[in-house]
């Protein structure tokens, strides 16, 4: 990941989170990613980094991927750095199995 796209990064939390969070909807669905996506009121940049992994919250989705597959030479944390991204990582989790709790799941 570049330095502009950290830069831009770290002024889309929003969006990198909600990103987050349907990243996974292609399995939850049971369609492609490009399928799920065409039918939500996504913005481009979100649209656009679910479907290729493309901008600065694609860069991001690829390598918190990686991270998740233990492909650490792809898990690139760039400015973060590993200790944020495996703190970030477990706090994600955390806020998952709460989530999934309070659904009754």
């Amino acid at each position: 990941m570049s330095c502009s796209e950290h830069t831009q990064v770290s002024r889309l939390p929003e969006s990198i989170f909600f990103a987050g969070l349907l990243s996974h909807l292609d399995v939850l669905l049971g369609v492609s990613t490009a399928e799920a996506v065409r039918s939500l009121p996504l913005s481009p940049a979100v649209s656009s980094a679910l479907v290729a992994h493309s901008g600065p919250i694609g860069a991001v989705l690829h390598s918190v991927t990686a991270f998740e597959q233990g492909r650490w030479d792809e898990a690139n944390p760039g400015e973060l750095g590993t200790v944020r991204i495996q703190a970030a990582y477990v706090e994600a989790v955390s806020w998952a199995q709460d989530a999934c709790a309070l659904l009754g799941r």
